[in-house]
């Protein structure tokens, strides 16, 4: 495992936003414990510790991206010929189907697919095969149409 340790610095209040440890090791349950001593009792702080998941493989990304390219050259039919790229459609899936953050202009961004697991990443493509299919009778085969 290359990382074990991550850190978010908030940089305008010089502040931890967020820490993260896999512990995998002693050194490594030793390091999160001493961090946790060094934190402030002036601000409250919140603490979760939960199972480490994996995070989505690079196949899984790949097969993405072919499966919105597929998107993006079969749907042209069911849309009078308008075309969108596979990253509109990118963005336009991670919406619908994973929900958006909130950004100052209130318009939102969508969430990121990179912060899903491996079987978040599968229940994610599943949901908009099962889309794809029902919307536009889309032929899936997407490694043909890639």
């Amino acid at each position: 495992m290359s990382i074990a340790w991550q850190s978010e610095i908030d940089p305008f209040a010089c502040a931890v936003l967020k820490m993260r440890w896999v512990i995998n090791s002693e050194a490594m349950r030793e390091k999160a414990i001493n961090a946790i001593r060094r934190l402030s009792l002036e601000v409250l702080m919140e603490i979760e510790v939960k199972p480490w998941k994996r995070k989505r493989t690079q196949e899984q990304n790949a097969r993405l991206w072919m499966l919105y390219t597929a998107i993006s050259n079969q749907a042209p039919a069911y849309m009078n010929g308008q075309w969108f790229s596979p990253d509109c459609w990118h963005y336009e899936l991670a919406g619908r189907f994973l929900g958006y953050e909130a950004t100052p202009s209130g318009k939102g961004k969508p969430k990121s697919t990179t912060e899903l697991d491996v079987q978040g990443m599968s229940d994610y493509q599943a949901q908009i095969e099962a889309w794809a299919v029902e919307e536009f009778n889309l032929d899936l085969d997407y490694r043909e149409a890639a």
